[in-house]
């Protein structure tokens, strides 16, 4: 992808969409229905202005003959990208709903913990947010109703505050019982 955002969905028969994965700048995707013949598995919505490139197969092919390592670095992409897939797949299936989100935001603090507290710059919707831990913004805004509470977050507009740390990393692993 060159630029822009694009997310992959799924729709349950009940026409929930579920958020398999979002495509960002310098992101390659689509690479193995490319390489098998087959059609994309998931539905591709482009949710900014955005400019994705093609490589006919035949051409990847040649790119391939001339310089084998291509190969190896496909094959690296691949294996990373699945084992992506399986780490959702396991906190999707093993993680509580609180954990879930907790997890998602600790990986958008990037670790810029400043003592016990950490601003994050939301560059997204709640809505989006919500999609990301597999659920819908209610959860959402309850589960974050709760932590205000406890004085574990505050939200100014598309800043989120947290504090203590410990406590984040202590929801963020706790298993579905």
């Amino acid at each position: 992808m060159v630029s822009g955002s694009i997310k992959a969905v799924r729709y349950r028969p009940d026409g929930k969409e579920i958020l398999i994965h979002r495509i960002s700048p310098g992101e390659v995707f689509a690479e193995v229905p490319s390489l098998l013949g087959a059609q994309y598995p998931v539905t591709a919505i482009a949710e900014t202005n955005s400019q994705v490139a093609t490589l006919p197969l035949s051409k990847l092919k040649m790119m391939i003959a001339a310089r084998p390592e291509l190969a190896l670095a496909l094959l690296a992409a691949l294996a990373d990208k699945l084992r992506m897939l399986v780490a959702k797949i396991e906190e999707r299936t093993a993680l509580s709903m609180p954990a879930r989100i907790a997890h998602r935001l600790l990986e958008l603090s990037n670790n810029r913990w400043i003592g016990d507290t950490v601003e994050i710059e939301l560059h997204q919707t709640k809505q989006s947010l919500a999609q990301e831990c597999g659920t819908v913004s209610e959860v959402l805004s309850r589960t974050f109703a709760s932590w205000k509470k406890q004085n574990l977050l505050s939200v100014n507009r598309s800043k989120l505050i947290l504090q203590r740390r410990s406590k984040w990393e202590q929801i963020a692993s706790d298993e579905l019982n």
